[in-house]
């Protein structure tokens, strides 16, 4: 298996959100190309409705653009959840790492994938992530690292973004960078395809 590739000069801890992560709301993080068939973001925003029906208090931030978007936020405006997400469009370069570092943690809610990019970049981040358990994933997220559900179970993902809103804190943000730069950095896997065309 080749690996994805991160560029860790880019994604880096921010120090500041965890000294503040007390006295703030939690952040979730989206990242996708905004076409629902796969990403499936109408059913995070579902999973989030049940969120907010609970009382849990967040904010979510969905990055990208696509062929759904207008139809998606719409779909926050019908749920009634605009005052809990936005949007920001697409967001490249440095404009995404700070936008993702600024965050407590990932969600992807996929119907199918192959190695999301955007989990590592989470990851390299200091930030755990909870996803549906498709395509490669499992093969970059463990205990350690997030929290996995089966796709198109809108209660389930809701129950593990509640569970990771009350325990984000507890995750080591070194040791997820430090994964993602064993694996997944430039250097390693340069010396891993050097390795396998020698």
């Amino acid at each position: 298996v080749l690996p994805n590739v991160v560029n860790l000069d880019m994604f880096h801890i921010n120090s500041q959100c965890s000294t503040d992560a007390i006295n703030r709301v939690p952040t979730i993080i989206h990242i996708s190309c905004f076409e629902d068939k796969s990403k499936n973001i109408s059913g995070l925003l579902e999973s989030l409705k049940i969120v907010d029906e609970k009382g849990i208090d967040f904010q979510c931030t969905l990055i990208g653009e696509g062929m759904d978007f207008e139809m998606m936020k719409q779909k926050a405006e019908s749920l009634q959840l605009i005052n809990k997400v936005s949007f920001t469009g697409l967001l490249e370069g440095q404009a995404l790492a700070d936008e993702l570092s600024s965050g407590d943690f990932l969600v992807l809610s996929s119907n199918y994938e192959n190695m999301p990019v955007v989990i590592l970049e989470a990851l390299a981040s200091g930030l755990p992530v909870v996803s549906t358990n498709v395509g490669g994933i499992k093969e970059m997220i463990d205990e350690t690292k997030g929290i996995l559900v089966e796709p198109r179970n809108q209660e389930a993902l809701a129950e593990a973004i509640i569970k990771m809103i009350e325990t984000y804190k507890n995750y080591d943000a070194n040791y997820l960078r430090n994964s993602v730069i064993e694996k997944y950095g430039y250097e390693s896997v340069g010396r891993f395809l050097d390795k396998m065309y020698k």
